[in-house]
């Protein structure tokens, strides 16, 4: 996983990583879920990759747009 840079500082989120087609996220909570592009859709998953990578808003982008559509809990 990457070190989310959250330059807000005040994200929920510790960690990311990505594939073509899927998102794994790291809440500070330790929980790890993954989001594909079968559970939120392509445009929710690059989104994601996109915010991530920039370290801005991907946690207020969870909740907002991808909350409950995860594809699975990894712990």
């Amino acid at each position: 996983m990457k070190i989310y840079m959250n330059f807000a500082a005040d994200s929920g989120i510790d960690a990311y990583d990505y594939g073509y087609d899927w998102v794994q996220i790291q809440f500070k909570d330790g929980s790890i879920f993954e989001y594909t592009r079968g559970s939120a859709g392509s445009q929710i998953i690059e989104a994601m990759k996109n915010r991530a990578l920039l370290g801005k808003d991907l946690y207020s982008f969870i909740q907002t747009h991808a909350g409950t559509l995860h594809s699975r809990r990894l712990r």
